[in-house]
């Protein structure tokens, strides 16, 4: 909620130097967003997104003289929340002035102008990515408290908690599998892809699990995909070449024992128009940062996403 530099006092002193630089200070590792990259962006300024289905049956039959009619049109759908978030943060900068990162004030400038409040807002962009990525798998919203600041992931329904109440909702019937071992990983997939109806299966390109069983896979198979930058860089995603699919292992699905798939026309982010920008706001001598957005990860259709039964 402000700037915090106490352990940084602690370490150099409340004294500035004038000698270090921004290549000293270096960032805490997040994990990055990659689950953006799986799903089709739609972009609204609603607050809820209408989704249609269709479903047509031929009237193919044995020819007779009679006319014999036969076979049923279906339309239907249903309505998403598209979820208000935000980034609120707060700051002194003249905090900063006596420290180590004093280099990053600017006593010439307006307080939001500061060299400091830039570095911050790029960190918090980063920051917001990562977060983004968390509450769009494994977020159960939480109704805000008046005045009361909420938490990354009580900000929507993810993907989990979705598959969850499409489960319970009998939307979706999850396939019987054993939990998933390094010894049996192999098999584990197999028993799943073989309780994916065909039509599901022929039109998904990727299945959905966990870093570490997307990793048992790996060894396993003995493959490395060449998108697998894992020994480089444990946040990007670890891709497995699976027959003529991919198995795709997430970060954020962290320990979930989740193995999903769905067509990929059925996987959609849906997001503001406007891309949320952060506005800075300087009152007296507090700097404030901004950012307003609307986004949800889904399905168009949760009747058409396979999951087995391991939460």
């Amino acid at each position: 909620m402000a700037l915090n530099i106490t352990e940084l006092l602690s370490e150099f002193g409340a004294v500035f130097q004038g000698k270090a630089t921004t290549q000293q200070l270096i960032a805490v590792l997040r994990a990055k967003n990659t689950l953006s990259a799986y799903f089709r962006n739609l972009a609204t300024d609603d607050t809820v997104y209408d989704f249609a289905t269709s479903d047509h049956d031929s009237g193919f039959q044995a020819f007779q003289k009679a006319f014999t009619a036969t076979g049923d049109d279906t339309f239907g759908g249903r309505r998403q929340t598209v979820y208000a978030v935000k980034s609120d943060k707060k700051i002194f900068p003249d905090d900063a002035m006596n420290s180590w990162i004093g280099f990053l004030t600017d006593i010439g400038k307006a307080k939001k102008d500061y060299p400091l409040v830039q570095y911050i807002v790029d960190q918090t962009l980063l920051a917001v990515a990562a977060d983004i990525e968390i509450a769009g798998m494994r977020g159960v919203y939480v109704a805000p408290t008046p005045g009361t600041a909420g938490t990354v992931l009580g900000s929507m329904h993810g993907i989990l908690k979705q598959i969850v109440d499409a489960i319970t909702a009998t939307t979706i019937t999850p396939i019987a599998t054993s939990t998933v071992t390094a010894s049996n990983v192999i098999d584990v997939i197999d028993s799943f892809v073989d309780g994916v109806s065909d039509a599901v299966m022929e039109n998904s390109t990727y299945i959905f699990t966990n870093k570490q069983t997307a990793r048992w896979l790996a060894r396993k198979l003995d493959v490395r995909s060449v998108t697998d930058k894992d020994k480089l860089s444990p946040v990007s995603p670890l891709e497995v070449p699976y027959g003529d699919k991919v198995i795709v292992g997430l970060s954020s699905m962290a320990s979930s024992g989740r193995i999903w798939t769905t067509p990929d026309i059925n996987r959609v982010m849906i997001t503001a128009k406007t891309p949320g920008q952060i506005r800075l706001q300087e009152i007296d001598r507090e700097v404030k940062l901004l950012m307003d957005t609307k986004m949800v990860f889904t399905f168009r259709d949760y009747g058409i996403v396979a999951a087995n039964d391991k939460t």
